[in-house]
């Protein structure tokens, strides 16, 4: 006998589908898939990354838009559906990243193992906080890893910290609905709260552990259209919703709609290899969810042990809900292998031993972070890095102004968090392990002692992605639709609207321009993304050869760049400065230009031979420039710059945003737990390529 009159359904095709097409989801796609959604009548639609809110800027799993943008192109098309996001821990999701979205979400589902929900509180209380209205879903993942008690204490913990409606998540695709009915039983019984369930299809039985947490009591379920999701996927929505109808409960969906939604928008994208594998299987069997596959292919690999060894031996150890480094390696250890060495093999481990050992975890380590400059808008102020100090209270920080000369704490510092650093600094610098800059181009200070010292150097790559690509767009813009020669004119006093429409080139649209980005790292990567959006070709020149990204039009060799010049209407530098790259656009590549062409440059000034740039502007080979980088840094009141024709002069500002030390801090929160954990430090400098 059904215990509910009727179920709530939430669409997880977009969120959780992500996975299957790395994250490359497009807002058109999104936007007339919630069309369908919401004219069938389902209820809540999940939307954005696959990891969770703040996973492409924050973990480097570039999406193919961002967060917001996929909810507001849901919600351009829902009525009535509710559209919100899936949101993680710090660093996966951010307060920041919480903020930036809240006033456009109707829900959040904050997302956590069924053993430590507490690591959300913090979430759920700034969500609370800032937006009273909006639902709160908790989602415990790998419950087939706790006991039923367990699993009680923590919804009811959930309940506590204020959330709507708790979800049970058989993350592994272990559970039988027999066990289904049980723990939801449960936890209706001991919950004043809804209690949601979310299956995974790894034994084929998501439908019914589906059906089976209906039947005992839970008030909402999730589901996507085909059962896209990673690994074997989920609930497949058509399914769930006719097995439903039958049962008498879902009778305001439209079953047709959501057909023909997963004919048109699903099936034509997902790759031909989808479905149950005989590892999603075996995983299921040992009761352990391996993520990512990928990483335990490579353990696997480098040891010599079958996978399915090394799968049965995680399952067979109760204390492990999620596999980590420790029990991956306790793990290898009692099969025969030496843990230590695979696990430095495959990236888990520091693998360089002629490198300085990071300190123990156990060890008061000195962390100085030197950041306090009169030269920035934004100001570091101490109170940004309380979260961080409360995450490792092993780690003693010290905050300090930055002063080549002399910083507060040099002295006894492991590591050094600050813009650049000196052979001055260095020399005083003597227990110095790892220096992370704030700074991405690393060519401004590296030097001999600093290699010779085998000293760990990062950068907080990515970080400056999101604002310099904005910069971009406003500076094309600027061009295109004549907004800088409006200024100009303005400024002569006048209004006049044929002197402006006639200035060459005429105004035209940035859709259907051609624009050609040098590098596709992060900035050319976010950049490449918004033009696409904007409906632009985009061809992409790289040092060397790769797979193409979807949202390339093209994809050119460094090699053979006049090829990728000679059409464009844009020319963007957004590369790291190398030996390959100093003086890359001269006298030919200004010849090979278009004479409507506009060149930007975000990257370094020394890409560019800074007096063919001023004779090309001078004898219009190219309709205007613009640039935020210079050899002479500020510019002199007579610089030649100053009084160039069709230039816009940035005085190198476009990676600033009130933003910046967020995104620094998360990156640099990241790195430090790396490091105390002996793992491998995202955005370390390779010296032989320079970047």
């Amino acid at each position: 006998m059904l215990k509910n009159k009727d179920i709530s359904i939430m669409d997880v095709t977009i969120r959780d589908g992500s996975y299957l097409i790395d994250y490359q989801y497009t807002t058109q796609i999104v936007a007339r898939t919630a069309a369908y959604l919401d004219e069938a009548g389902i209820g809540y639609m999940e939307v954005g990354h696959g990891c969770g809110l703040g996973a492409s800027q924050n973990l480097g799993f570039k999406a193919g838009a961002s967060d917001l943008d996929y909810v507001k192109a849901a919600k351009s098309n829902s009525k009535s559906m509710k559209v919100g996001v899936i949101a993680a821990s710090v660093p996966t999701t951010t307060s920041e990243d919480i903020q930036a979205i809240i006033d456009e979400v109707d829900f959040i589902r904050f997302a956590g193992n069924c053993d430590s929900p507490k690591d959300l509180r913090s979430h759920i209380n700034l969500a609370r906080r800032l937006r009273p209205d909006v639902e709160i879903f908790f989602q415990m993942m790998r419950c087939s890893r706790c006991p039923l008690d367990k699993i009680i204490d923590s919804a009811k913990t959930v309940s506590d910290m204020g959330a709507n409606i708790v979800y049970v998540v058989d993350t592994a695709g272990n559970l039988l609905p027999e066990e289904i009915d049980r723990i939801i039983s449960r936890l209706v019984k001991n919950l004043k709260i809804p209690v949601g369930f979310h299956g995974h299809n790894n034994l084929d039985m998501a439908v019914a552990n589906s059906i089976a947490a209906v039947k005992a009591g839970a008030s909402i379920i999730d589901a996507s259209l085909r059962g896209v999701g990673r690994a074997a996927g989920n609930a497949q929505l058509e399914i769930v919703v006719s097995i439903l109808q039958r049962m008498g409960l879902a009778k305001n969906i439209d079953l047709d709609l959501l057909l023909i939604a997963a004919d048109s928008e699903i099936e034509c994208i997902m790759p031909q290899k989808c479905g149950i594998s005989s590892l999603d299987v075996i995983t299921a069997v040992a009761n352990i969810d391996i993520y990512p596959q990928k990483r335990f292919e490579r353990i696997s690999n480098v040891s010599g042990i079958n996978l399915i060894d090394i799968i049965q031996a995680l399952g067979e150890d109760k204390t492990i809900v999620e596999p980590t480094t420790d029990s991956i390696s306790r793990v290898l250890q009692k099969l025969g292998a030496d843990a230590d060495s695979v696990l430095k093999k495959v990236g888990l481990l520091q693998a360089t031993p002629s490198r300085p050992a990071p300190a123990p975890a156990k060890r008061k380590i000195k962390v100085v972070c030197a950041l306090k400059t009169p030269n920035l808008p934004y100001n570091f102020e101490d109170w940004m890095l309380t979260p961080i100090i409360q995450q490792f209270p092993n780690v003693e920080f010290l905050t300090a102004d930055y002063k080549t000369g002399m910083i507060e704490g040099l002295a006894e510092a492991e590591v050094l968090h600050s813009f650049i650093i000196t052979p001055e600094m260095l020399s005083l610098a003597k227990k110095l392990k790892w220096f992370h800059s704030a700074i991405t181009g690393p060519d401004k200070f590296i030097f001999q002692e600093l290699i010779d010292r085998k000293i760990i150097i990062s950068t907080p790559r990515g970080v400056h992605s999101i604002p310099i690509a904005e910069t971009v767009i406003g500076l094309m813009l600027s061009h295109c639709r004549k907004i800088r020669t409006s200024i100009i004119v303005w400024q002569d006093g006048v209004y006049d609207s044929l002197r402006v429409l006639n200035d060459l080139p005429r105004a035209f649209e940035l859709e259907g321009s051609n624009v050609t980005i040098f590098g596709i790292g992060g900035i050319g990567t976010e950049l490449a993304i918004r033009c696409k959006d904007l409906g632009m070709k985009v061809t992409g020149v790289v040092p060397s050869v790769r797979g193409k990204p979807g949202f390339l039009d093209k994809q050119i060799l460094f090699e053979n760049r006049i090829e990728a010049i000679n059409d464009a209407d844009f020319i963007v530098l957004s590369c790291p400065n190398t030996p390959q790259t100093a003086n890359m656009i001269g006298a030919a590549e200004f010849a090979a230009m278009k004479k409507t062409a506009y060149l930007i440059n975000v990257a370094r000034a020394e890409l560019i031979d800074e007096t063919e740039l001023l004779g090309a502007l001078d004898a219009d080979k190219i309709a205007g420039a613009a640039s935020d980088v210079f050899l002479e840094e500020p510019l002199s009141p007579n610089s030649p710059f100053l009084k160039a024709k069709n230039l816009t002069v940035l005085p190198h500002i476009s990676g600033i945003s009130g933003k910046y030390w967020m995104r620094d801090l998360v990156r640099f929160s990241q790195n430090l737990r790396r490091y105390l954990d002996g793992e491998p430090i995202i955005g370390e400098l390779d010296f032989n390529r320079g970047y």
